[in-house]
């Protein structure tokens, strides 16, 4: 009598964790489609394999529009937890910086090799002597100098025999002919002029030594919490949730789930929700259980 009593709820208890188990099992398995005659057998594959193209649909759109927003962004950017972040991370960098002796160039031989960085160095270079050039030419220096040219010119022969001869309207009219000579000197040597200049300060500035720069900047005493704050500004926020936008993240995350096989996609699954899945099989044996205690009582009522 007693074993019959005992029986039922034992067995709702092994009957309900079985039952679980197997659903939670079925969200995986089979793996693959299974076919009979021809006919694909239901419920192959599982769940989850089955549905793992709305799966990664879902949380692409879930990504885009619930977690990155301008709101959320904005939460996190103006968090204790992230500003304290920052701010560690920019005075271990400080730090860093100020106790490495290599120079520039060194690092950068070291990072990407000495042929990089040459060819690097030679680019730029280039750049700022075309763009020097350009602003050479856009300052106008050859109408400036040549009226300025004419003036000493006046100066100097003033009260000076020659000087009887030659008119202020005369040395005006010379201005032109002063600006062209002017403009067109600059234009045929002015890069041959300005590289060297330029050569010489971008190799001093690799020479320069990493651990000086990063002692020079501190110096500035910059305004780091000033800086901080900037980070919560609505230009920041609207800034950054452009490039979030653009890399569209929530399409990489659809991607990436629906290139993952079945097996990869288990896996994902169960490391996130592999105490919740456990807990969902254990209360259908709880469940059972009950139920069995229930069905014993009311027998015994």
């Amino acid at each position: 009598m007693l074993f019959k009593l005992l029986s039922a709820p034992v067995l709702g208890a092994l009957i309900g964790y079985i039952t679980n188990w197997l659903a939670v099992r079925m969200l995986f398995r089979p793996r693959e489609a299974k076919y009979l005659f021809g006919r694909r057998l239901p419920f192959t594959p599982g769940v989850i394999p089955r549905g793992k193209e709305r799966l990664g649909k879902a949380m692409g759109s879930i990504i885009n529009t619930q977690l990155l927003t301008e709101e959320s962004i904005r939460e996190h950017l103006t968090s204790d937890e992230f500003i304290s972040l920052v701010r560690g991370a920019i005075r271990n960098t400080e730090e860093r910086l100020k106790a490495d002796d290599r120079t520039f160039r060194r690092w950068l031989d070291e990072t990407v090799g000495e042929e990089k960085t040459a060819q690097s160095a030679k680019k730029i270079q280039d750049f700022l002597t075309e763009k020097a050039a350009e602003k050479l030419s856009e300052m106008q220096i050859g109408r400036r100098a040549a009226g300025l040219l004419a003036i000493k010119i006046g100066e100097s022969l003033k009260g000076s025999f020659l000087g009887k001869f030659v008119s202020d309207s005369f040395l005006q009219s010379l201005v032109p002919l002063f600006e062209k000579m002017i403009d067109d000197y600059i234009g045929e040597h002015g890069k041959s002029l300005l590289r060297p200049v330029i050569e010489k300060e971008t190799d001093n500035l690799l020479e320069r030594r990493i651990s000086d720069t990063a002692q020079t900047l501190s110096e500035l005493e910059i305004d780091r919490e000033k800086l901080l704050e900037k980070l919560s500004s609505d230009s920041v926020v609207q800034k950054f949730t452009e490039v979030l936008r653009t890399l569209d993240i929530g399409r990489i995350a659809e991607k990436a789930v629906c290139d993952m096989d079945a097996v990869q996609l288990e896996r994902l699954v169960m490391s996130a929700m592999k105490t919740e899945l456990g807990a969902v099989i254990n209360l259908g044996a709880l469940i059972g259980l009950l139920l069995g205690l229930i069905n014993m009582a009311i027998y015994l009522l």
